[in-house]
């Protein structure tokens, strides 16, 4: 009898240690949390102090920056109208290209271009450009829409790139576009400055 009074009185002694333990374990815990949200407020607070942009960066809406997705959604409305589509052929290809592969029309665009940006201000390139049949003003009224989006999709130049062609170089040139000194065989032009026909 006085042994299971024993090892009950023991039990209730490893209890009460046991829930010291753990009521000390909690207390310290939740201390260490206090302090880490505290250090996370006051380095969120002194990061913004000394960066004001960081500020001005966080209340530029996302509409305002460079996309490729809208774009391509503006691209897309534009080709099925001129084109009669019924659904859009834009297809988003490696990095920041778009693609457009139809038996009239075939377009290969970089925008915005992972290259250029050092020695262009803000450029649209054209990496390839087969609009149907010659003659037909698809080239020319292409270049008019790159034109009208160039103020909301933020580019100011347009690349011809790698073009070759006789008939390919008179159109570059009738439209305003000049030959890249740095690059043989691409032509450039401000946006500005594209002679494009009144419609």
């Amino acid at each position: 009898m006085d042994d299971e009074k024993f090892i009950g009185q023991r039990d209730t002694r490893f209890r009460v240690h046991a829930k010291s333990h753990s009521t000390d374990d909690d207390r310290i815990e939740n201390e260490l949390i206090k302090v880490a949200h505290h250090h996370m407020r006051y380095l969120r607070s002194d990061r913004e102090k000394h960066s004001p942009s960081m500020r001005e960066e966080t209340t530029i809406p996302r509409s305002s920056e460079p996309n490729i997705y809208t774009f391509m959604q503006a691209l897309d409305t534009y080709l099925c109208q001129r084109f009669k589509y019924r659904k859009g052929p834009c297809r988003k290809a490696i990095s920041q290209s778009i693609s457009v592969n139809r038996s009239a029309l075939s377009l290969h665009l970089n925008y915005p271009p992972n290259r250029y940006e050092h020695l262009l201000t803000k450029p649209f390139v054209i990496a390839k450009m087969e609009c149907g049949e010659p003659g037909k003003g698809n080239g020319t009224d292409f270049l008019r829409f790159l034109a009208s989006q160039a103020k909301d999709h933020q580019f100011q130049t347009i690349v011809l790139e790698s073009i070759f062609t006789e008939n390919f170089n008179r159109f570059a040139v009738a439209r305003g576009f000049r030959k890249d000194p740095t690059i043989p065989g691409n032509w450039l032009v401000a946006v500005d400055d594209l002679q494009l026909p009144s419609t």
